[in-house]
């Protein structure tokens, strides 16, 4: 077979230090990095020489293979929504193709799972009592959780429990931070507190009475 300026010789392979990959560095002057698992599959080796689309190939491997290897890196961090992997692999300058390809198979394998993202994130809001079914469906869809799913899996996670509960032990907590302001102002503000973490009014108004003790109490005050 006749070697052509399209089709380059290895010159030198190279191991990276510390990581499972090699430098190929090309006759025509170029280097190309490769897997360790693409070394042995395609026997790669000094005086080898790179016919066809093989350059392009490898680079295409290569590049799938340390796209993945950062999602999974950023999945061993803390689980993380489909969104926010692809927006973590552009960042790191990965193409859209590969970035795709990467989080379907990801999802694939289940290491990326939307739904049981959105379970687990309202399951561990519920657990620590600070916010209603609205701040924690405004929280998921701000991490691009589909409102169905979103809905969904906090109704899930509030089922069998009583939300004017869980209101009225914050508001308790905070109050309890707010003993030096005049009565009026504590209403206001304890109201408006729960309001903003996504209790419905009606709750928020009852919450706040039954932590002041103002029976009084019909709306924001």
């Amino acid at each position: 077979m006749t070697r052509s300026e399209s089709s380059p010789t290895i010159f030198a392979l190279e191991k990276i230090p510390r990581r499972k990959e090699y430098l190929l560095r090309l006759s025509d002057g170029s280097e190309l990095k490769v897997t360790e698992e693409d070394v042995s599959a395609f026997s790669l080796a000094a005086g080898g020489v790179l016919a066809g689309d093989l350059v392009v190939e490898l680079g295409q491997r290569h590049q799938h293979a340390a796209s993945k290897a950062a999602a999974l890196r950023l999945l061993k961090v803390r689980p993380r929504t489909e969104a926010e992997l692809e927006r973590g692999l552009r960042a790191r300058g990965f193409p859209e193709a590969v970035v795709r390809r990467v989080v379907e198979g990801l999802k694939a394998s289940g290491h990326v799972d939307d739904r049981l993202f959105a379970r687990l994130w309202a399951a561990e809001k519920l657990r620590r009592g600070a916010s209603g079914r609205r701040r924690i469906v405004a929280e998921l869809r701000a991490k691009q959780i589909d409102r169905h799913t979103a809905e969904e899996e906090t109704e899930r996670a509030f089922d069998g429990e009583d939300e004017i509960e869980i209101a009225k032990q914050l508001a308790l907590r905070r109050a309890a931070r707010m003993s030096a302001l005049p009565q009026e102002a504590k209403k206001r503000r304890l109201y408006e507190h729960l309001l903003r973490r996504g209790f419905e009014s009606e709750v928020a108004a009852e919450a706040t009475r039954f932590a002041l003790g103002d029976s009084g109490m019909k709306g924001a005050g």
